[in-house]
């Protein structure tokens, strides 16, 4: 009689227990993923952030170049995130509060494209893929909506900018140039660098050639290590091809380019 007490007891202590992770073990209050534009918003006192998580394409990576129509099957996972005055935001690990509200059209953009965002939500994620019809960055329609109660963001690194905007497809190539400031001498500059890589454009080779300003409030801070300007970054499929700060390396590059495909 006493050993079925005993074993009684430690059933119902063994259910409790049992019943205590069923509970909470499967319960995630954390959404990780990236920057992927504002959502739409009404209220004066909230702003809304589409964060994107995975796609079928290229997983948890972001690539700012992508225009093309997506495959058929093309899944993503993504949420809008509401930023409410209640909400602690924070500069990546450190204790530095970051002010998203009130709304100031007048005050710089704080985030850019692929900026990593770490949230807590005030409610479970429940984890959802679903087929879309455009691309993360172009259709923000119909994503899961969470609050947040504490928001963290995070600088891209030079590794997560190259990877973000690297093209995807061989054979092509995007220059970005980046200027000092963006002026009158910085324009003339990058447009006297079009009509030279207008000449080593092929149908075998593909060049994009962007213009950015590092006093501009949109250029992502990154770690660039730019000590002068005019500083270039050429990016591949493949990745980083050549960084420097004399641009003639990046047309001897693309001579021997079209030399070996001669």
């Amino acid at each position: 009689m006493r050993n079925s007490k005993v074993w009684v007891c430690m059933s119902i202590l063994l259910s409790i227990l049992i019943g205590c992770s069923t509970d909470n073990g499967d319960e995630v209050y954390q959404l990780e993923g990236r920057f992927a534009g504002y959502g739409f918003y009404s209220n004066p006192t909230e702003l809304m952030l589409n964060v994107f998580v995975e796609d079928n394409i290229f997983g948890s990576s972001m690539k700012f170049s992508y225009w093309e129509p997506v495959p058929q099957d093309y899944e993503m996972e993504a949420y809008r995130l509401i930023i409410t005055e209640e909400t602690e935001v924070y500069l990546g690990d450190s204790d530095e509060k970051i002010e998203l509200l009130p709304i100031d059209y007048s005050r710089p953009p704080i985030l850019s494209h692929g900026n990593k965002i770490v949230a807590t939500l005030t409610t479970p994620l429940e984890r959802i893929s679903s087929n879309r019809k455009e691309y993360a960055l172009y259709n923000h329609a119909l994503f899961p909506i969470y609050k947040a109660e504490e928001v963290r963001i995070y600088n891209l690194s030079k590794r997560e900018f190259i990877t973000m905007y690297s093209p995807y497809r061989e054979n092509e190539y995007i220059l970005i140039s980046v200027f000092e400031e963006d002026s009158e001498q910085a324009w003339d500059t990058f447009m006297e660098l079009e009509q030279k890589l207008f000449h080593e454009r092929t149908h075998e080779i593909n060049i994009q050639s962007w213009f950015q300003a590092a006093d501009s409030p949109a250029f992502p801070e990154v770690t660039l290590d730019m000590e002068e300007y005019p500083y270039f970054l050429l990016l591949s499929d493949k990745g980083l091809v050549k960084e420097t700060t004399d641009s003639e390396e990046i047309f001897l590059f693309f001579e021997d380019l079209k030399t070996q495909n001669e």
